[in-house]
């Protein structure tokens, strides 16, 4: 029977373990919020031995082990699965008499212990107490006879110290080993005990409030199990089961407590199976794993290897271990490493039962928290964590990478987003970006998977995390609009996005949002620009006169690429006021081009006038226009090509209604850019629309001028050249000059006429008749020197004309002391004469 009943757990075991590494297990919510579990522990002298010749039903003192087990399981499963839930334990021992089991950390009677602890630190010291208290040190002896009735009076005054509560579940666990026996009593005593027993607990027991367990613990070389088996199946309601070995206690305590809290609300998804010593595969994101090991023999030595390697429980990281050295140990592994672990007992038994409990590793929902705005993008952070938050680490082997996707889920409507990968030093964060368009409670579920060793997937994860979030409608409102506005100047409106709470949303989304100028039968649309504060803002400047509408339109753009109105409607009324525009006109000279000066060269002024007018070219009284004096409202600049300026050349001044005149006379020959500009502040219902004009005026030359100028440049030329022709005559008539003395002697010797040639210094010298007026008949002398031989030698040709004839009488070459005589007169020129020559010519 052993033997079938181990295959069968086996069998189920892998079957039950390749389905839970598929979808493990999430308590479905039954309302109950702890459990209060009353054990009545038989004493009698067959549990435990102690009288001669009494067999002794459990020599491993399980009826202690199992009791420290259930107390030690319940505060594990408060710590890592059921952590909203609370439990309490109270024992009741019984024999020929019933006693309450007290401890010291209970209050009240000190009969009930509560096991809630928050933490592992509140948990060790009671768990520590808690096995001190059960353990069979702290029992000696034993109770007598089996009368089970006693223990259940005594548990009845028990519950009745409780208060009523319909969210805890009661339960009563008997483990007795025979039929109700009293020293004295007849062989058929255990009927009538039975009869009495069944009324006390169908009176103060009922099934409706009270869960009540029989484990027997019978030899079974005696028939005792088959006469009370149907007694314990009526008073329990078929919740009575006999052990097959002594070992097999604790799992059959294990399996009551996992009844009677399977449907506590969790969010922890577990696994909780017996599984055969040897290999087994252990997934990846498991927060622990734990093996409970229920020994036939307490000297064995539970054995655990992780990926090949031995795992010492005492000195390995992340490792706890308890009851070491009973019939029940349990191993913890925090964190473990996914891979093939080898779990056994050495020396091997095949009396070993091994339980192994798993807690998968949940999804924590890091980002978003609280309220959210309705399209404004938030950021979805997912991360594995253990039942105390802390991060799992990253795995190494890239096997294990978990390959996720998240749906956002809210009213009937659902988005998928995808999430990226993020390592933060050892840990994952999955990210997604996601705009809510809906308002009201949003839940995010996550589908994680990921694969073991052997390359089977397994689904880490699969369901809501966390409690979502809520999601807030928002509204796109006028925050300062136009009540009052002037044609021609700019009117400004401004919105926000408001959360519920009338706080601007600065977060840059992606909205577009416009308005629209309605006047008359014309319309006109601005967009609303966002500013860095996060406002909207739109700037419009009306061109008419009169009744405006503002409507405003803004709409957003969803992730799913559907649009979503947030505002559609009117939002205000203004009026404008008629405004004159004024523009600032040069009145342009007929021609561009100006003569400089007259033609006597007088500076001929250049003349401006500028005229300041409204939009339909009408002049305008400039006292109501400016809020200054006009006279000081307009200023003219006057630029070269160069980029000289004249400041101050040409200075306006009024001289009729919006007519302004400005004359000068300092500009002279170029081209200027004149512009016309005026800053003057202007009164209400006046802008302006042009508040500067520019001309471009050349300034030329008269044209007579130009005529002028060349007669006198070529008349100058001709003088340069008549004079360096007259100094090239020059010149050449005071190379090799005539020298000596030329005389004209009458027939008496006597001097008409003497000139010395040295003091001319030329080579031509001409004598006219008014020059020879003491001479008589000549009227023309020449004198030449045509070389500097002639010089040398004192020669010269002489020309001597008599009477006025056209051709010259004498043409001689004279040398000094020569002589010609002049025609038919009694006259001699003479060529330095001696004084030979002079004497009287009569004789």
């Amino acid at each position: 029977m052993r033997g079938k009943l181990r295959f069968i757990l086996i069998f189920l075991s892998i079957l039950f373990l390749t389905i839970l590494w598929q979808a493990p297990l999430r308590a479905q919510d039954s309302g109950v919020t702890g459990v209060d579990i009353l054990f009545i522990i038989d004493q009698s002298a067959s549990m435990g031995g102690g009288e001669p010749g009494v067999p002794t039903n459990d020599p491993l003192d399980l009826r202690f082990y199992a009791t420290q087990f259930a107390a030690e399981w319940l505060g594990s499963d408060r710590l890592r699965v059921h952590d909203d839930a609370s439990y309490r334990i109270a024992v009741v021992h019984f024999g020929s008499q019933a006693r309450a089991q007290r401890f010291s950390s209970a209050g009240g009677s000190g009969h009930w212990q509560e096991i809630a602890p928050d933490s592992e630190e509140d948990w060790g010291p009671l768990s520590r107490e808690l096995q001190t208290t059960l353990g069979p040190d702290a029992f000696s002896g034993h109770m007598g006879w089996t009368l089970p009735l006693l223990g259940f009076e005594e548990a009845k005054q028990l519950f009745d110290e409780l208060p009523p509560d319909p969210t805890r579940r009661r339960a009563i666990i008997i483990l007795t080993d025979g039929l109700p026996f009293d020293e004295g009593e007849s062989p058929y005593f255990y009927v009538d005990h039975f009869d009495e027993l069944k009324r006390f607990v169908r009176d103060n027991f009922p099934s409706s409030e009270y869960a009540i367990y029989t484990v027997a613990m019978n030899d079974s070389s005696k028939p005792y199990w088959s006469i009370g088996e149907p007694y314990w199946q009526d008073i329990t309601g078929d919740q009575a089961e006999k052990v097959e070995t002594n070992d097999d206690v604790g799992v059959l305590f294990r399996r009551i407590l996992l009844e009677l809290t399977s449907d506590i609300a969790t969010d922890v998804r577990y696994t909780d199976v017996e599984i055969d010593p040897g290999e087994v595969v252990i997934p990846p994101y498991l927060e622990s794993v734990e093996f409970t090991f229920f020994l036939s023999d307490p000297t064995d030595l539970p054995q655990m290897k992780i990926n090949g390697a031995e795992v010492d429980p005492e000195t390995a990281g992340g490792v706890t271990r308890s009851g070491e050295g009973t019939p029940i140990q349990t191993i913890r592994v925090q964190d473990p490493e996914p891979g093939r672990w080898f779990v056994d007992v050495d020396p091997p038994d095949t009396g070993v039962n091994i339980v192994m409990r798993t807690i998968n590793a949940e999804g924590r929902l890091l980002q978003p928290v609280g309220a959210q705005s309705q399209y404004v993008p938030l950021q979805i952070q997912y991360q594995m964590v253990d039942s105390h938050g802390n991060p799992l680490r990253k795995y190494t082997d890239n096997r294990y990478d978990l390959i996720v996707s998240a749906t956002v889920e809210s009213g009937g409507e659902n988005w998928d987003v995808d999430l990226d990968k993020q390592v933060d030093g050892d840990s994952v964060i999955y990210l997604a970006d996601f705009t809510p368009v809906v308002v009201g409670p949003h839940t995010i579920h996550v589908h994680a998977e990921s694969e073991d060793v052997e390359g089977n997937k397994i689904q880490v994860y699969d369901g809501p995390i966390g409690s979502g979030f809520t999601v807030e409608a928002v509204t796109f409102a006028p925050v300062d609009l136009p009540t009052n506005g002037r044609q021609y100047e700019p009117v400004t409106a401004v919105y926000e996005l408001l959360d519920a709470h009338n706080r601007r949303i600065t977060e840059d989304i992606n909205l577009e949002a416009a308005l629209t100028f309605a006047h008359d039968a014309a319309s006109d649309e601005v967009d609303l620009t966002r500013q860095p504060d996060g406002s909207y803002t739109a700037e419009y400047t009306p061109q008419n006169n009169g009744p405006h509408t503002l409507n405003v339109h803004a709409e957003i753009t969803g992730d799913d690429g559907k649009t979503y109105i947030l505002a559609d409607e009117e939002s205000a009324q203004f009026d404008v006021a008629h405004t004159r525009l004024l523009s600032v006109r040069i009145i342009p000279p007929e021609k561009s081009e100006q003569w400089d000066t007259t033609l006597w060269f007088q500076r001929i002024p250049l003349k401006l006038e500028i005229q300041i007018v409204d939009d339909g070219g009408q002049k305008v009284d400039l006292d109501d226009a400016f809020a200054v004096s006009p006279a000081n409202a307009l200023q003219i600049e006057v630029r070269d090509q160069k980029g000289n300026e004249y400041p101050d050349a040409l200075k306006p001044a009024e001289v009729s209604q919006g007519l302004y005149a400005a004359e000068t006379t300092e500009l002279g020959i170029g081209q200027y850019e004149i512009t016309a500009q005026t800053n003057a502040a202007l009164n209400d219902g006046f802008m302006f629309a042009q508040q500067e004009d520019s001309i471009t005026l050349t300034r030329i030359r008269h044209p007579w001028h130009i005529p002028i100028l060349i007669g006198l440049i070529v008349t100058i030329i001709v003088l340069i050249l008549l004079f360096i022709a007259w100094r090239r005559y020059k010149h050449a008539r005071e190379v090799h000059p005539a020298v000596g003395d030329l005389r004209i002697v009458n027939h008496y010797g006597s001097t008409r006429f003497r000139q010395r040639l040295d003091s001319f210094g030329r080579n031509r010298i001409t004598f006219k008749e008014k020059e020879l007026s003491e001479t008589v008949h000549v009227t023309r002398l020449e004198v030449r020197c045509d070389s500097e031989d002639a010089h040398e030698r004192k020669a010269v040709d002489v020309k001597v004309y008599l009477d006025g004839d056209k051709q010259p009488s004498v043409e001689r070459t004279l040398r000094p002391g020569g002589e010609v005589k002049l025609g038919q007169y009694q006259l001699w020129l003479l060529k330095d004469p001696t004084d030979a020559q002079l004497i009287d010519r009569s004789e």
